[in-house]
Order: structure tokens, then C-alpha cells, then sequence
């Protein structure tokens, strides 16, 4: 990665380049354990070269990763400024799924994707800004390779899984000033040729050892629609701030069908107050996290055990945590969370947050 400067007529263009690189190989592992008994027998599929050990993933999967990019800054004139930009990515994705749901899966895609971005500050303290950008997702080797039991039956591989595309825009207002701040971002996603877990076919049937066989595939088009927004305030010592969050989700099936897309969070937020010592040399916090109801379920939320029958309830969690500079390389903090000790979980998280607890934290920096 890096940066350069150049000339465009009198205006000085900032240009950022670079590319990125990464190869995984996953090591997986499973089996059945029978609960009485507490023996354990490991899963393995077959292939030419022997049985394969597997978990949630075929052993010995890999995926490739490789990315080339271009972004410019471009001032036009005093209070105006425009941004571009393009990436090319490139990924293969690589795995023996067994003899028996494939052989080895090989799927490879690419695309060029861009983005324009405008800012207007029509004063010191104040900043416009839009933008639209594309986006590009490869099938993953969930996507492509899963072999497992899901909500009312078993999901096999689908090697020939295409990427996803999306377009999205966004609109954000900011105003920063000594003592205040706030920023409020709205935005809307639309993704074609979107992944869902839908019914499909193994060899010609729907059924796979008498269970019903699921796929991931290119199905539907969604749309997600959002604000974001967080504000902060300083009333001497004390410094209040807050965060909202709300995402709004549906996604339409090739057949027309329209329904909420799943595992969309619900209206949610964090509220503090920490007030800081004159040496500055510790402060304390009271923070608030909160979520409402999440009942607005789509068809795969319907059959998921992580999701409580009627939706996830709202939760209301409080919170007081402390932090002292000991010394400029030493740092202690202290906290007691969920202080009501309320039975609560994220949505689709399918696991409860910890009750009333306690942490401690000890930060060194050495030199070198």
C-alpha cells in the first residue's frame, strides 16, 4: 500500500494504491458422541485418496484471496471535496467434499468494483457527505461446501454457488465542535443474486438419507435500509454519549415472494456517562446497552432454534467500569456488568450473555 501526489490542472490529487494477498487452509474435525455412553465416533467422508476427516468444513480446504485498488482524493475548490475509487477482486475458493456429495469443488470469480464519494463543509464545524459504491462477494466455503444438519434438514454442497453484487448509497451529516458532536448516517443496500438457504435437490431428489436437502443459492434480491447515528456532549468533567442503530431488512425470492430477510437486528443503542478526575488520571463510567423486540422473523428465523419462539425478547443491561494510569506504561481498569443480572441475548446469537459479573484489566506498555 501506498500514497502519492499528483497534479490535476491546479488542484493536488491525493492517490492511494496498493494490493492484498491472503491464503487460508482450514483444518476441521467431527463427530457423533453418544450422550449415555460418551463415546465418540469421528466424521469422515470418502475419497479417492481415503476418508477425509470433517466438521462444519471439508480438512484441507483453502481459499485464495487477491485485491487491486485505487482510491484518489480531489479538492474542488474551498468547501468541496470528491473522492473515488476502484478495486479488482479475485478469489478461489477449494475443497474435497467426499465421493459421495462431489469430489473435490473448485470455484473461482472475480469482479471490478467502484465507488464516488462527495463532501461538502459549508462551515468549520460542519460536514456533508454522500456516496454510492458497489460491492462484490464471493461465495465462501459455507457457500459452497457446508454439509451439516440445519432447521428441518440437512444442507449439502453447492459448488456452483455465484457471487454476490450489491449497490448502496449513503448520506451522513456531522457536526464536531470543542465540547459537542453528533453524526447521523442513513443508507440503503440493494444485493442481486443473493445466497439463501432454500429447499434443493442431491442426484436428482430431495431428500438425502430420508432428510430433507438444502442448498445455498442464488435466489433473491434484498434490500437493507439503515441509520446510524451517535451523538456526544462534554458538561465539564462529564462527557454523555449515545448510539442508535436500526436496520431494516427484506429480501424477494425469484418466485415474487417478498418477507423480511433473517437475523436482522432489532432498533437498538448504548448510552454513557463517564466523568474523568482533573489529573485525568482516572474516570469512571456508567454505560446502558438496550434492544427492543426483534418479532419481525423471516421464514429461516421461523424453523431456527437460536431464535425463541415469537422473536427475541428486548433487554435493558447497566453497567459501571473504572480505569487508572497507574504510571505512563502501566493501566488498570475495573468493571461490574449487567448489574440487574437480566437472563438476555443478541439476536440469532442462540447463546445467553453472562449475568451479573465482574472483569479486571492490566494494560503494560514496554519498550523497546
Amino acid at each position: 500500500m501506498g500514497s502519492s501526489l499528483a497534479h490535476l490542472g491546479s488542484a493536488l490529487v491525493t492517490l492511494t494504491w496498493g494490493a492484498d494477498w491472503q491464503h487460508d487452509v482450514l483444518d476441521s474435525d467431527g463427530y457423533d458422541e453418544e450422550l449415555a455412553t460418551g463415546g465418540r465416533v469421528p466424521l469422515v467422508v470418502s475419497t479417492p485418496d481415503g476418508p477425509v476427516s470433517v466438521g462444519n468444513f471439508p480438512d484441507g480446504a483453502e481459499a485464495d484471496r487477491l485485491g487491486v485498488f485505487l482510491a484518489a482524493d480531489v479538492p474542488v475548490g474551498r468547501a468541496v471535496s470528491l473522492s473515488l475509487g476502484g478495486r479488482w477482486s479475485w478469489f478461489r475458493n477449494s475443497a474435497n467434499v467426499g465421493t459421495d456429495l462431489g469430489g473435490a469443488v473448485t470455484n473461482t470469480s472475480s469482479d471490478l468494483t467502484g465507488q464516488l464519494g462527495l463532501v461538502l463543509a459549508p462551515a468549520s464545524s460542519w460536514r456533508i457527505a454522500a456516496r454510492v459504491a458497489e460491492g462484490f462477494r464471493a461465495p465462501n466455503l459455507y457457500d459452497l461446501t457446508r454439509a451439516g444438519p440445519v432447521p428441518g434438514g440437512v444442507q449439502l454442497p453447492n459448488p456452483d454457488a455465484r457471487p454476490e453484487h450489491s449497490l448502496s448509497g449513503e448520506l451522513s451529516l456531522r457536526y464536531a465542535a470543542p465540547g459537542a458532536a453528533f453524526d447521523v448516517t442513513a443508507y440503503v443496500t440493494r444485493v442481486t443474486d443473493f445466497i439463501d438457504r432454500v429447499p434443493g435437490e442431491y442426484l436428482g431428489d430431495t431428500l438425502f438419507n430420508g432428510e430433507r436437502v438444502f442448498q445455498g443459492r442464488n435466489v433473491a434480491t434484498a434490500r437493507i435500509r439503515g441509520i446510524e447515528a451517535e451523538a456526544v456532549k462534554d458538561l465539564g468533567p462529564v462527557r454523555l454519549r449515545t448510539t442508535l442503530l436500526y436496520t431494516y431488512g427484506e429480501q424477494e425470492s425469484a418466485g415474487g415472494l417478498e418477507e423480511p430477510m433473517s437475523k436482522i437486528p432489532p432498533l437498538g443503542g448504548h448510552a454513557s456517562m463517564r466523568w474523568t478526575t482533573p489529573v485525568k488520571a482516572l474516570w469512571v463510567e456508567y454505560g446502558f446497552r438496550w434492544a427492543l423486540r426483534q418479532d419481525r422473523l423471516g421464514t429461516r428465523d421461523l424453523t431456527d432454534p437460536r431464535i425463541p419462539q415469537g422473536g427475541t425478547p428486548g433487554y435493558a443491561v447497566h453497567g459501571v467500569r473504572a480505569a487508572a494510569e497507574v504510571s505512563p506504561r502501566l493501566n488498570v481498569s475495573v468493571g461490574f456488568e449487567n448489574l440487574s443480572d437480566q437472563l438476555y441475548r443478541t439476536h440469532a446469537s442462540g447463546i445467553d450473555q453472562a449475568g451479573l459479573h465482574a472483569w479486571i484489566g492490566v494494560s503494560v506498555v514496554a519498550g523497546i
